[in-house]
């Protein structure tokens, strides 16, 4: 009985820990990362990771954040990972109007001041070219510069992947 004891306790405490393990992270719906704010009477979805200079992730149009998995993983790691889904999008609100790339830029200007960030990086695909040249005088105080400087050792960025696995 006792060596039964002796075989069985170490077990249940490596199956007790391996229950307390966390899982793979999920980006776009993740309670420990994500939260929402309002914005014209719109409740939008974001999500924050990591720390050091404020990088913005902007999806492509039928995208959300759960697009950036790989980006998110390689950016928290030097960076504070800043990442919303767009009004009609992902887990944000559908809006009563029609969208417009005004009206986008300006809830990422609205996230930004909502999360007092400081000017930001953007990393955004070739799709959000219109945006980032429609953001009005408010939004392109907030974003700094498209470029992120990467040590020559990690030039590999992990692809957007386009919809969601």
């Amino acid at each position: 009985m006792r060596r039964l004891t002796l075989v069985l306790c170490p077990l249940l405490v490596c199956f007790a820990v391996a229950l307390q393990a966390p899982g793979p992270v999920k980006y776009g719906s993740n309670p420990a990362a994500g939260s929402t704010f309002t914005h014209d009477g719109v409740k939008l979805y974001y999500e924050v990771y990591g720390s050091g200079e404020p990088i913005l992730l902007i999806h492509g149009n039928g995208g959300s954040i759960s697009n950036f998995k790989a980006q998110i993983e390689y950016f928290r790691r030097r960076y504070k990972v800043i990442a919303m889904d767009s009004r009609d999008q992902g887990r944000s609100d559908d809006s009563t109007d029609k969208i417009t790339y005004e009206k986008m830029t300006d809830d990422l200007a609205a996230l930004l001041d909502h999360l007092n960030s400081e000017p930001v990086y953007d990393r955004c695909r070739r799709t959000q070219t219109i945006v980032r040249s429609s953001q009005t005088s408010r939004a392109n105080q907030r974003v700094t510069r498209s470029t992120i400087p990467i040590p020559r050792n990690q030039i590999t960025i992990p692809p957007v992947h386009t919809h969601p696995d």
